[in-house]
């Protein structure tokens, strides 16, 4: 079957040609063994989404240096030995003619259990402050995973500066008060993606497709709003980046970055005594409000940073359930392709089941189990039943 839908229309990143207009966004695995290095089920997940027609696919996070690494089952990308076992899983998604990004991520002080340095003092962390020279090596570390990216055969890189995690931080007013070069201004809280984007193309070359996923708000007053955002994406353009992905939310924010249920386990996690467990109740009660899921939830930040910074490619992420709600983002030019990740996790066949009449819209319920139990039976799609551990 014929569909002349605008979703399986061609759109180019850099040199890199995608299909169709649909990109699956970065989603932790929980694949990874404790040092990092990935199995064939990690593997298998990505030939999926490739084999079910997703145009391009954005890796989970890989760590750029143990400092970095975050949450448990977290993959590397930190070390040459970890080269191998990526090759085997972007070798799996050429086969099957798709194409793959690695997410590049330092975890900052969302490490687990904390223990890398915090981009300022704030109320939970008021010590360890990032110097000059360990700037300086972070920014090598995600230059040299770059370049691991390449030799693993991934078909382009994407900076994780979005959520809270390093790169965010350092990007966010709200986070970020250092009044020497790494603060102060939009280019000082920039500095650093600028430095890594700079020498990452000059390592490898001008065609190797750059992503960055950006904030559009941080959803918090004080902090990164779609104005600043478009100023941060001219900045990327000017440093060679191709494409932004805009989302938006920090842990401050509550549950804004993904939206949806909330799966009690989030909060109850290593609790035991009844008052912690009551407390923790509380406070995931107070999140729902602010995090109920909407349709297509980030596509005003995505359009209003689309508008501020012509000839920038631009993705919209959150809450795309529906073939007619990505066409029409994509009909007004609010974004250049749409990304998505739980749709693709129950359904990795989804945008070939979309693009031959088999479906209108996603299964998902938004239930967001998946999250939390990727480390304990990799990801998966648990529709609303939590499983007994």
């Amino acid at each position: 079957m014929q569909n002349n839908s605008i979703v399986f229309t061609p759109v180019r990143l850099g040199t890199l040609e995608i299909p169709n207009r649909i990109m699956r966004s970065a989603t932790w695995e929980g694949l990874g063994d404790k040092n990092g290095f990935v199995s064939d089920k990690y593997t298998e997940l990505y030939e999926q989404l490739a084999a079910g027609g997703t145009g391009l696919i954005v890796s989970g996070f890989l760590f750029i240096s143990q400092e970095g690494k975050g949450p448990t089952g977290m993959a590397g990308i930190s070390d040459d030995h970890h080269v191998e076992g990526l090759r085997k899983a972007t070798t799996a998604v050429h086969n099957k003619g798709g194409r793959i990004i690695a997410q590049l991520a330092h975890c900052g002080r969302r490490v687990a259990p904390p223990r890398q340095p915090a981009v300022v003092s704030t109320d939970s962390h008021t010590e360890n402050i990032l110097d000059g020279e360990a700037i300086q090596k972070i920014i090598s570390d995600f230059v040299q995973a770059a370049r691991r990216a390449k030799e693993a055969g991934f078909d382009g890189i994407q900076l994780h500066s979005a959520h809270g995690y390093l790169l965010s931080d350092f990007l966010s007013p709200h986070i970020n008060k250092r009044n020497d070069n790494w603060g102060g201004t939009p280019e000082g809280r920039f500095l650093i993606v600028a430095k890594i984007l700079e020498k990452t193309r000059d390592l490898l070359g001008p065609d190797f497709p750059i992503l960055l996923k950006l904030n559009g708000s941080d959803n918090i007053a004080g902090g990164v709003d779609p104005e600043l955002c478009a100023k941060y994406t001219r900045m990327a353009q000017e440093q060679g980046a191709d494409a932004v992905e805009i989302s938006g939310g920090i842990p401050e924010s509550g549950f804004t970055t993904i939206r949806g249920d909330i799966p009690l386990i989030l909060f109850t996690q290593g609790k035991t005594d009844l008052e912690s467990v009551q407390t923790a109740q509380k406070k995931a009660d107070a999140v729902k409000e602010v995090s109920a899921f909407k349709y297509c939830y980030n596509r005003d930040l995505a359009r209003k940073v689309k508008k501020l910074t012509p000839g920038m490619t631009v993705i919209s992420v959150g809450g795309y359930r529906t073939l007619s709600d990505m066409e029409e983002t994509l009909s007004r030019d609010d974004a250049d392709l749409i990304a998505m990740s739980r749709p693709l996790i129950m359904e990795p066949d989804l945008p070939d089941k979309l693009k031959n009449g088999q479906a209108t819209k996603s299964k998902c319920i938004n239930c967001n189990i998946c999250l939390p139990y990727a480390p304990i039976s990799g990801l998966q799609c648990f529709y609303g039943q939590e499983p007994s551990i």
